[in-house]
């Protein structure tokens, strides 16, 4: 279990966007990565989330948030269960993430899932269109997918 941030140490500031971590390391192992855990990623609970969400928009009545994840959709289907969650809240927030493009053509349900919990900006990282560079950086996938799951 990942702890969360304390957030009645922070003095209130109103600010446009608050970060959030979902997780910690990284699923993945590209070839070009600094993160030190690559290949590792441990989750935090979906519940976790909505309440630190909730209680940080209510102390400091933020409705923007950015996820600061590696892939905040590595693992998709726990995804999928933290939107529908923070669905269910109707908080009224937006928020954005990094993700890969790989995740939405493996599982066409995620990005609707995100949509309905207020995801309205994410960041895919797709470094080449080259399917001979995208084997190198062991990114997994390949520019038929990258594409796919952009579309």
């Amino acid at each position: 279990m990942l702890p969360v941030p304390d957030w009645s140490l922070l003095q209130p500031r109103y600010s446009s966007c608050y970060s959030l971590e979902a997780s910690k390391g990284c699923r993945y192992a590209c070839a070009f990565c600094s993160d030190r855990g690559l290949g590792r990623q441990r989750m935090r609970s979906a519940a976790s989330i909505v309440r630190e969400i909730r209680e940080i928009r209510d102390r400091f009545g933020a409705t923007l948030f950015r996820f600061v994840d590696s892939t905040l959709t590595s693992w998709s289907e726990h995804t999928v269960e933290f939107c529908r969650a923070l669905a269910r809240e109707r908080l009224g927030i937006e928020w954005s993430c990094y993700a890969r493009a790989d995740n939405f053509s493996r599982h066409p349900g995620l990005a609707p899932a995100m949509c309905e919990a207020g995801a309205r900006w994410i960041f895919c990282g797709i470094e080449s269109g080259s399917d001979a560079i995208l084997r190198g950086m062991n990114k997994g996938y390949d520019r038929k997918e990258a594409l796919k799951g952009c579309l």
